[in-house]
């Protein structure tokens, strides 16, 4: 389960609009830190989880302004 949704993650973070690039930075400083640290796989998991859920809630916010 955690792996599948690891793999979904980069396809939605490409369907994010322009304006959100400056929330996109962060996720693939987590991204290289993920592909370095193999062997905490389960860190990077959840440092991803938790990236992707304050990209949404920023956009949210913008959303609703």
């Amino acid at each position: 389960m955690l792996v599948k949704n690891a793999m979904k993650a980069p396809s939605a973070i490409e369907t994010f609009p322009d304006h959100a690039a400056e929330q996109i930075a962060p996720m693939r400083v987590v991204l290289i830190i993920f592909r370095i640290r193999e062997k905490h796989v389960t860190m990077g998991i959840c440092l991803m989880a938790i990236a992707v859920r304050m990209c949404v809630s920023v956009n949210m916010v913008l959303l609703q302004r």
